[in-house]
């Protein structure tokens, strides 16, 4: 929870709450950031391993340092700028065990590896949103869409 309030405050609401599914065989996802680039942090989500994930099943990857404005402008230009961007920045693999978490600024480039393996890949997540934030709609059912809380939940 610190980590978490120290990015979107402890003020900040429960956004998105759902599993993330790689079936056998899915393809890689492209890169993409979860929300647009903004000033500070309007999302942190975790992903939560229900089982040990390995290179095979698709684990996500992150591009470090992508958050910012600069990796954000050479990402929406397009073409080599892109290309130069997505080629030269190192990943790092979300190789997780069962119980494990990764944390991330919605803001940051990642996607889902290709799943390579016999074996589904399920991630939990859950996604705290900054108060006041302007973000596109999260999977948090309606009716529960500011309902709770960080400093609730901790």
């Amino acid at each position: 929870a610190g980590v978490i309030s120290s990015a979107v405050g402890e003020d900040a609401e429960l956004f998105e709450l759902a599993a993330l599914i790689s079936d056998p065989g899915a393809p890689r996802q492209p890169a993409h950031p979860d929300t647009p680039l903004t000033s500070s942090p309007a999302v942190c989500t975790a992903f939560v391993a229900l089982q040990d994930i390995d290179e095979r099943m698709g684990p996500t990857f992150f591009l470090p340092g992508t958050q910012f404005s600069a990796a954000h402008e050479a990402f929406n230009l397009g073409g080599a700028s892109k290309d130069n961007l997505l080629r030269t920045t190192p990943r790092q693999l979300g190789l997780l065990k069962q119980g494990d978490a990764s944390l991330f600024d919605s803001r940051l480039l990642h996607g889902g590896s290709a799943n390579a393996s016999p074996r589904r890949r399920v991630l939990f997540y859950f996604s705290f949103k900054a108060r006041g934030a302007v973000t596109p709609s999260g999977s948090l059912r309606r009716e529960l869409r500011g309902e709770y809380q960080l400093k609730d939940l901790v």
